[in-house]
């Protein structure tokens, strides 16, 4: 057995690929010791917002978009001996927590049970700014997750699960390290609960309680299945936004041109404000105009045909913006700032 990739580190998901149609992952048996009571307050304490899901994904392991990134540093994971086996075209994000994270039912009574209620589950989810598919502890409000027992194999500590319906049994490694563990520190800064948006379809994370008899404590694993020949879902959306906007772009043209003010529509009254910022590429400065009295600077995007909104007091990016609508496009990216440019 091949095992491409370890999940053994505590809610941190691991890229697997299957290897002749099944997965293997590793799973460390001292994963019981560590406290995320802290976590959970986080998360409890985060306000909802509408449309998104709120989760901790910082403690996980994220995936860019697109499959360059994806099959970059793949290859020392899997034995070259063996590449022929492996389904370059799936990845499978693999978490794994200890039971009491994520249901208040005791380790000894999960065994014999058909289901468990679940505080918290890790699922697929995307990141609309940084544009990353992820995983994140999300709450769960109770909801049933279905209990595996898992079946000993000839070899030691070697079990198999059926936790993805429709495909082989995940095999999986349980192991004990060697020297001496040590726990996070109480004092480590923990990551804050964000939002997020929910993936598309919601039925490719699958989550499952395995039990091991008296042989290990119950652990909860999720499997969020990917199939990245699927266009992913932010690259989507912004297919989906450009073609709205088909008609912008003169014919013969490889620019938007910016729009009369008169045409600016959702926006408010808008003046005309002095070009001061550069082009992409340097060849001239981008069309401005001030809105919301003076509080507001919007710029026009020649490539994309949008509106970048800026904070008129400190120049930070508010997002990008239909110049039909006004409707929000994009949101706000931390990393772009004008404020040499005011």
């Amino acid at each position: 057995m091949v095992y491409l990739s370890s999940a053994a580190a505590v809610g941190r998901s691991a890229l697997i690929f299957p290897v002749n149609g099944t997965l293997a992952a590793t799973i460390a048996s001292w994963i019981q010791s560590f406290d995320f009571s802290a976590l959970l307050a986080g998360l409890r304490d985060t306000l909802p917002l509408a449309g998104r899901i709120t989760g901790i994904a910082a403690l996980l392991w994220p995936t860019k978009m697109g499959n360059a990134e994806l099959y970059q540093g793949a290859g020392p994971l899997i034995d070259l001996n063996r590449a022929k086996l492996v389904d370059m075209r799936q990845a499978d994000m693999v978490v794994t927590l200890p039971s009491e994270l994520v249901t208040t039912v005791k380790p000894a009574d999960i065994r014999g049970q058909k289901t468990v209620p679940a505080m918290v589950v890790a699922q697929g989810v995307v990141d609309a700014v940084k544009q990353e598919h992820t995983v994140a502890l999300t709450m769960a409000g109770n909801t049933d997750i279905p209990v595996i027992t898992a079946q000993k194999t000839k070899k030691p500590n070697v079990y198999t699960a059926e936790v993805v319906p429709g495909m082989k049994p995940l095999r999986i490694r349980m192991v004990s390290p060697s020297g001496k563990q040590v726990p996070p520190s109480k004092s480590v800064e923990l990551p804050a609960a964000e939002h997020y948006l929910p993936q598309p379809d919601s039925g490719k994370t699958h989550h499952a309680f395995i039990v091991f008899g008296d042989d290990h404590l119950p652990v909860y694993i999720s499997v969020t299945r990917k199939e990245w020949q699927v266009k992913p879902y932010v690259e989507a959306k912004k297919a989906e936004e450009e073609k709205k906007r088909q008609g912008v772009k003169d014919k013969g043209h490889s620019y938007h041109p910016e729009p009369d003010v008169e045409e600016i529509k959702g926006l408010g009254e808008l003046k005309p404000g002095k070009k001061k910022t550069p082009k992409q590429g340097g060849a001239g400065k981008r069309a401005r105009w001030v809105g919301d009295k003076g509080r507001k600077i919007y710029e026009w995007d020649y490539q994309h045909g949008e509106l970048e909104g800026y904070r008129a007091s400190d120049g930070q990016h508010l997002g990008a913006f239909d110049p039909k609508t006004g409707k929000q496009l994009k949101p706000a990216d931390p990393e772009r700032n004008i404020k040499k440019y005011l």
